[in-house]
């Protein structure tokens, strides 16, 4: 790889030769507003580089160093980024619809006010990353480190994220809708305050986590892990609890009209003054759970042909 530095104008002539640039130095550069939209990078150094503004749509960028690089308003629609790796990649107010991310390491990243819809994102570690302030709209997340992110506050639609860690992460008074958590490391997390209508929560560990005051109708929890958490006050109505396992979590004063408990496990729980009116309960396990003042009316207990169905062996 050069050491020194391309300037802009021969950056702009070794791309009118070719779409392809690889093995090249940009540390540094300023390429701000510069043309390069379709542009293939390859093994660049582009550490502190300035991007501003410039026109990076459906560029392609594969094993690059991308520390301090300044992509601030630049344009990087349908963008995609693999092996790329760097600490404080500052994506401030760019557009990046449509752009993908794989087996990156952007630690430290800025994405403030910037434009993801439909991001696709996959095995890559984002940990500490700023997403306050950006558009995050129908976006995909598999297998990520989201750890110690800041989503306080932040306005999700639709996002999908599956396999994720989040240790660390503050998701307080935010707003998640039809967004889902599957498989998703949780443990420990602050949501309080967040609404999350319809999100799922499937085989998510929560364990431990802080959901008090969330308003959470309609949200999946299937299989999920709920051991000691907090979720006092919380709008859980209609929620499916099917197979989780809630030992010692905390219900106070919430609200769990018509949730589906069926196969769910709440040892120790406390359903203090909660309301349970027309929830599900077949087949679930409330050992030594507290229910003082809980509104348990119209509450369907265990189905016992249902039961007998669902434990039903065939005989070779």
């Amino acid at each position: 790889m050069s050491t020194a530095a391309l300037t802009a104008s021969e950056l702009m002539k070794m791309r009118a030769q070719s779409p392809s640039i690889s093995d090249v130095s940009l540390a540094g550069g300023d390429y701000r507003g510069v043309e390069l939209a379709g542009v293939r990078f390859s093994r660049v150094d582009v550490r502190g580089a300035r991007f501003d503004g410039a026109n990076l749509c459906d560029s392609r960028w594969h094993d690059c160093r991308l520390d301090g690089v300044v992509f601030q308003s630049a344009r990087l629609t349908r963008a995609h980024f693999e092996l790329c790796s760097g600490e404080n990649i500052q994506c401030a107010q760019a557009a990046m619809s449509w752009a993908t991310l794989r087996t990156c390491a952007w630690t430290g990243a800025v994405f403030g006010g910037a434009d993801l819809t439909r991001l696709r994102v996959r095995a890559c570690d984002l940990r500490g990353s700023l997403l306050s302030g950006a558009t995050l709209s129908t976006a995909h997340f598999a297998a990520c480190n989201l750890g110690a992110l800041d989503l306080d506050n932040v306005r999700w639609q639709a996002v999908q994220t599956i396999g994720c860690d989040f240790s660390g992460a503050r998701l307080r008074n935010g707003e998640f809708t039809h967004c889902a958590f599957d498989s998703a490391r949780l443990a420990g997390i602050d949501f309080s305050g967040s609404r999350a209508p319809y999100a799922s929560f499937a085989q998510a560990d929560l364990t431990g986590a802080s959901l008090r005051n969330a308003m959470l109708a309609g949200a999946k929890w299937v299989r999920a892990t709920l051991q000691s958490a907090d979720l006092s006050a919380a709008d859980l109505s209609m929620g499916c609890f099917t197979g989780a396992v809630a030992d010692k979590a905390v219900f106070v004063g919430a609200t769990l009209q018509y949730a589906d408990w069926s196969h769910a496990r709440a040892n120790g729980a406390d359903f203090t003054r909660a309301d349970l009116t027309g929830a599900n309960l077949h087949a679930a396990l409330f050992e030594a759970a507290q229910w003082t003042n809980a509104n348990v009316a119209n509450v369907r207990r265990d189905d016992d042909q249902l039961l007998a169905a669902e434990r039903w062996v065939p005989v070779l």
